[in-house]
């Protein structure tokens, strides 16, 4: 009887605790609820009050906002201003320090851009030689204090960005082809590097003529299109790099890119061979009974050997400075068995 009585008291002090705790949340439930109404009662009052005070005072408010401004464009004129104080004080002496070297027909990365920022804004030509700064290219454009600093880094990524399309991969993978460009510290170019460069630099991605479209034509694939004489500048261009010790460009890296972009062998030369082929086999083609027929033939037959003696000496030039001299005798004994057959 007594241990029934112990569990009646137990179940009905669980259910006092159930009620209660329910009864708790459905008191909080309704506190919480009338404590968001109350806030958002608040909210629309400080709001209207906010109204009433701007539109009162929207003139004093326009005034702040005017000082506030030219205040903030006086910060950032300064700070520009230190920058350009320490950059004078830092690359500056640097480049003065390494005055040697252009001397010597260097010319850093910088002194390049500077002349192409110049060039882009006032149209004279680049001179490599001439050392400029950016204060002297500032007063030249007549811009406002910074300017020239944040168009040199815009076009120095610019000149990043055409490079490496222009270079394409490195042999390490993971490597971009313009950290190439130096055996570590300052990038120092020849004038012929420069030319180069401004070769790509000056070309724009939205040229009407696709023939120009150095850029454009690589991106697409389409080098083909190219005018031969930008394509002789951009191998010339392409082997200035590795005739320059201070890049880290080596002569098969630039034969690989050649090879990558336009091919082996030359576009005339094979253009010429198929312009005589085709006249061979078009004379083929006639007949050659009368005398004065065989006569012509014998003459063309004639120039052909000599055609091919020439070409030979020329291939024994080519194949002496770039290819395996025994490979070569190979080759031209091969082809003199083939003659006698």
């Amino acid at each position: 009887m007594g241990r029934l009585t112990k569990e009646m008291k137990k179940a009905e002090l669980l259910e006092q605790l159930t009620e209660a705790n329910e009864t708790y949340l459905e008191k909080t439930s309704q506190h919480m609820e009338c404590q968001y109404r109350e806030m958002q009662r608040v909210e629309r009052r400080i709001e209207r009050k906010k109204k009433l005070i701007d539109k009162k005072h929207i003139v004093s408010i326009k005034k702040l906002e005017k000082e506030r401004k030219e205040k903030l464009k006086k910060i950032v004129g300064r700070y520009r201003r230190i920058e350009e104080k320490v950059r004078e004080a830092t690359i500056d002496k640097v480049d003065l320090a390494e005055i040697e070297n252009i001397e010597k027909g260097y010319i850093t990365l910088r002194q390049f851009l500077l002349n192409i920022l110049r060039e882009r804004e006032t149209g004279k030509l680049p001179n490599w030689k001439e050392r400029i700064t950016e204060r002297s290219v500032e007063s030249e454009i007549s811009t406002d204090g910074g300017a020239v600093v944040s168009k040199l880094r815009a076009l120095q990524y610019e000149f990043t960005s055409k490079f490496n399309i222009v270079m394409g991969q490195m042999p390490d993978s993971d490597v971009p082809a313009y950290s190439y460009l130096s055996r570590g510290g300052y990038i120092y170019l020849t004038e012929q590097n420069c030319e180069f460069f401004k070769l790509f630099m000056g070309n724009d991605e939205d040229c009407e003529h696709i023939e120009y479209d150095i850029i454009g034509c690589i991106k697409s694939k389409k080098v083909e299109e190219l005018d031969e004489r930008v394509k002789d500048q951009i191998k010339e261009g392409m082997y200035s790099l590795a005739n320059n010790p201070r890049t880290k460009f080596e002569e098969s890296i630039i034969e690989n890119r050649l090879t990558e972009l336009f091919g082996t062998g030359s576009g005339k030369t094979e253009e010429a061979l198929q312009s005589l082929i085709t006249m061979v086999n078009e004379m083929q083609s006639l007949q050659c009974t009368s005398e004065g027929q065989r006569i012509i033939f014998e003459m063309v037959t004639k120039a052909l050997d000599k055609c091919r003696d020439r070409v030979t000496e020329e291939y024994r030039t080519y194949m002496s400075l770039y290819r395996d001299e025994e490979a070569v005798e190979g080759f031209l004994k091969s082809l003199e068995n083939k003659k006698s057959k």
